[in-house]
């Protein structure tokens, strides 16, 4: 008789834990496994190697340092040593160590960046405790309540095998519940347009029958936006502007690395460039907003509290990012809540990283339409 697998740990585990390591193998040979590597030596621990799960990948370099396929590493894994995974496919990379490789789970560690290191900090996830019990009753079926508690346990326990996608989430940012979606003749804003990666869904959901105001502030970003728009003859269905949205008018600053896919951008000091900044209520004040999206890297709250008159006005569908500090994964779901009572909320995920939050608000009267 086989022997059962083993189950997901039960018991909590924070960046100390990691750090007791001193040496580390990145599963992933990506610009996942970089931020690793960076992240890792900026606190005085060695990567020696990469592994990934992609057999083309194996008996490369890559930045000095070997590519093994996971089996090879186990000769150069001792009590020193630990896995950590720098890709999107982490529960299956995990449970490909632990459940396949018999590495031991306490060995195996997530995805960790400076953005994601806050949500695994030492006592961070029990001081938010008692917020999130009070947002799991907010959320309105089933399947949200669920992946909610699959999140959580994941950052208590850093072990990647309770994640599970959410079975109801449509696309980047849609979702299977009655109004959660544009609808023909909807009038769109898209803060955080990157580079038009939305733009298909929004276009299938309404038939091609939307306006999309498309708003994003990193200057590298906004190029490729703008010839996105121009390359997909959508100049007609897109409003591009480049601005940040925030909590007041004004000025940002902000940097990010446009080698990694979103560019990681964030609010800086130096060497960054100077954005003008913009209240939704300011940017939208004679206009009708039907559904509102958000993922502007950490600035998501602000820009909600500089919406407060739209959304008492207008009542949009509200789908915001609220993955990017530990404190919005509570504080996120609790405003939209009480913005947009009486509404209902889900929560769900982008469609590769199952450990993000996203939000999706909907007003009592949308979802009756």
């Amino acid at each position: 008789m086989d022997a059962p697998l083993p189950r997901p740990l039960a018991c909590d585990r924070s960046l100390e834990d990691l750090l007791r390591f001193d040496r580390f193998i990145a599963v992933g040979a990506n610009s996942g496994g970089d931020q690793v590597r960076d992240w890792l030596a900026a606190r005085g621990k060695a990567v020696i190697a990469f592994s990934d799960l992609s057999p083309a990948l194996h008996g490369q370099d890559r930045a000095g340092l070997p590519v093994r396929a996971p089996e090879a590493c186990l000769a150069h894994l001792d009590r020193r040593t630990a896995f950590v995974i720098g890709t999107v496919r982490q529960k299956e990379a995990a449970e490909l160590l632990v459940e396949t490789l018999g590495v031991a789970p306490e060995q195996v560690f997530p995805f960790v960046n400076p953005m994601f290191a806050a949500h695994y900090a030492p006592g961070v996830q029990a001081a938010l405790a008692g917020r999130l019990e009070q947002v799991r009753p907010l959320l309105a079926d089933g399947e949200s309540r669920a992946y909610f508690d699959r999140v959580r346990a994941f950052y208590r326990t850093l072990d990647p095998r309770h994640l599970a996608p959410q079975p109801r989430r449509i696309g980047q940012y849609g979702y299977d519940a009655p109004g959660a979606n544009p609808r023909p003749g909807a009038r769109i804003v898209d803060c955080g347009a990157f580079t038009g990666d939305t733009f298909p869904d929004f276009l299938a959901a309404t038939g091609g029958d939307c306006h999309i105001h498309a708003l994003e502030a990193f200057p590298p970003n906004f190029a490729k936006l703008t010839a996105a728009i121009a390359a997909q003859g959508l100049g007609e269905k897109v409003s591009p502007r480049q601005i940040a949205v925030a909590r007041e008018a004004g000025f940002i600053s902000i940097s990010g690395d446009d080698s990694i896919a979103d560019g990681c951008a964030r609010l800086s000091e130096a060497g960054a460039d100077r954005v003008p900044a913009d209240t939704l209520d300011n940017l939208f004040d004679r206009e009708r907003v039907d559904y509102l999206k958000m993922d502007i890297e950490g600035a998501d709250l602000d820009a909600l509290h500089g919406a407060r008159a739209l959304l008492a006005r207008t009542r949009p569908v509200a789908a915001v990012a609220a993955y990017h500090t530990p404190e919005h994964v509570a504080g996120i779901a609790q405003f939209l809540q009480a913005a947009l009572a009486p509404c209902r909320l889900y929560a769900a995920h982008d469609p590769n990283w199952v450990f993000h939050i996203h939000y999706i608000a909907v007003p009592e009267e949308r979802a009756l339409a």
